[in-house]
């Protein structure tokens, strides 16, 4: 009798449990839902990621100026150097050291250029000594007597300051001004002065040597007359500045490196050459053309230019004219 009462009451309920969700879903749709992963919860303010990425945080970006590449600055020890001032069948020793006393390591020729020093100087007994680099690629010692910094005969001829310099110069000697004719010439080598192109240079080592030059009664030889052999012999305003003032004077035409028949020389017996020794320095030729039916009557004065630090000054005066 247990037993049939609790078989029908399983049967009523089985029944009613089959009604009920027949009614849920003939009235409401129940979406199936994925399964989720538990997250760990994200601060505000931050940018979520899968969990398998890292989470990284960009910096605000920032603007970047691209600043020009300056120039590097040219110091003593990138200074190049040629050989000046010797004379034929002379050479230029370079020495382990800065003394007559060290051994010689190579010589150079009287045109040779390109030599670059390495920024070291040493003042010896008196004498000026530069270090260069050497052709074999080691360093050696030279006497700044017989160099010079080398400067391109077209930078040369297009720097602004050489017109004004020279200005400077035939106001100076027209004025007999002897003070503002030293502050011209080169800290380095002086004022050499040379009669004509094949006489001997007259040199005028310092500014102080320069300044009383006017006035001074000191004699010269200045070489040998072209038409009559004998001795040129007498002081710079005697001799000189009559040559001199007779070209400054007379407003001459400027040439740069050029001595040519009729053009910086006029009429000539002889091709006109600037003297050997100053091969490697820079020059502006003062040409004052001859009179109408006198033509055998120019004059020329070349300048020889010599840069110490960079700053041009006048270092060589070399007279041309007509020879027999």
């Amino acid at each position: 009798m247990i037993r049939k009462l609790l078989a029908a009451l399983a049967l009523a309920g089985l029944l009613l449990s089959s009604a009920c969700v027949r009614q849920v879903s003939s009235n409401i749709k129940v979406p199936v839902l994925p399964t989720a992963l538990p997250r760990s919860p994200t601060p505000p303010g931050t940018v979520s990621t899968p969990a398998s990425t890292p989470l990284t945080e960009a910096a605000p970006p920032t603007a970047t100026l691209i600043q020009p590449t300056p120039k590097p600055t040219i110091t003593g020890a990138e200074q190049t150097y040629a050989v000046a001032y010797i004379s034929t069948g002379n050479l230029l020793n370079v020495r382990s050291g800065p003394s007559t006393n060290d051994a010689i390591l190579e010589t150079l020729g009287p045109h040779d250029t390109g030599l670059v020093g390495t920024g070291q100087v040493q003042n010896v007994s008196g004498s000026r000594w530069v270090e260069i680099r050497t052709v074999s690629g080691g360093t050696g010692w030279v006497n700044s007597a017989f160099i010079t910094e080398q400067v391109g005969p077209d930078t040369f001829c297009a720097d602004k300051r050489i017109p004004p310099l020279l200005d400077g110069l035939l106001a100076a000697i027209n004025a007999q001004d002897g003070k503002a004719l030293a502050d011209l010439i080169s800290p380095a080598h002086g004022l050499t002065i040379q009669y004509s192109a094949t006489s001997p240079a007259i040199t005028l080592g310092s500014a102080d040597e320069a300044s009383p030059i006017f006035t001074s009664s000191t004699t010269y030889e200045w070489g040998i007359g072209s038409g009559s052999g004998e001795v040129i012999s007498g002081t710079f305003q005697s001799k000189v500045l009559p040559l001199l003032s007779n070209v400054t004077t007379a407003t001459p035409t400027r040439h740069c490196n050029l001595l040519e028949k009729g053009v910086s020389t006029g009429s000539s017996t002889a091709p006109q050459d600037w003297p050997y020794e100053f091969a490697n320095l820079n020059f502006m030729a003062l040409y004052r053309p001859a009179p109408s039916g006198q033509e055998q009557d120019w004059r020329t004065w070349a300048v020889g230019i010599e840069y110490v630090e960079g700053k041009p000054y006048v270092a060589v005066l070399v007279q041309y004219f007509w020879e027999i």
